[in-house]
């Protein structure tokens, strides 16, 4: 079934560059979906306010595949998701070359409703400390030691709390509280939940 206008997200990461005279403060990190501060909000000083004609300098260019993720700031890497047919990727890359430093495959098969409407992942990763966590269309959560991508500890939430899948896929993502790694509220019984950090592999 052919997808409709705007229901497909063709993840494409680039880095650009404008040099501004005078400005001295590194890019703000940005940790989680909307920002350090979940609000949006870009806290940089120094910020262009205009670019040239033909658009900031880029640095380098890559396509990864489908997806609605943010693309993760922090210490010089990027980590985002994405799809590649019945797969979803979570992926850590230099930021100054664009380069691939870990990935992680996950089976994500979709159904004819998730293709209509685009399959994901529809959520963006969570940066705390030294791990990355990450919940994918079929409501599987994962920890990772950023650094290396080691897998730290898999949840299968459909599975553990017998729940549904939303028709759509699971869109929430994580974020954490105190020790914990909860999921925002979605569809059914998948709704807030919380995990230990140091949850071990299932």
């Amino acid at each position: 079934m052919q997808r409709g206008c705007g229901h497909r997200g063709f993840l494409t990461c680039g880095l650009m560059v404008l040099t501004v005279a005078g400005c001295a403060s590194a890019p703000a990190e940005w940790p989680q979906w909307g920002g350090p501060n979940r609000d949006f909000l870009v806290r940089s000083t120094g910020l262009a306010s205009s670019w040239p004609v033909d658009g900031p300098r880029r640095i380098w260019h890559r396509e990864l595949g489908d997806g609605y993720s943010t693309i993760l700031v922090d210490n010089g890497m990027l980590y985002t998701m994405y799809r590649t047919g019945a797969d979803e990727f979570t992926v850590a890359l230099d930021a100054d070359s664009g380069a691939t430093i870990w990935q992680h495959k996950q089976p994500s098969p979709t159904t004819p409703l998730m293709d209509e409407y685009g399959a994901g992942p529809h959520t963006t990763p969570l940066i705390d400390g030294d791990r990355l966590f990450t919940v994918g269309t079929n409501a599987v959560m994962h920890g990772y030691d950023k650094g290396s991508g080691r897998v730290l500890w898999k949840h299968d939430l459909a599975a553990e709390y017998n729940a549904p899948i939303p028709g759509r896929g699971y869109g929430a993502s994580p974020i954490v509280t105190r020790l914990s790694c909860a999921r925002t509220p979605n569809e059914g019984a998948l709704n807030s939940r919380a995990l230990s950090l140091t949850s071990p592999v299932s």
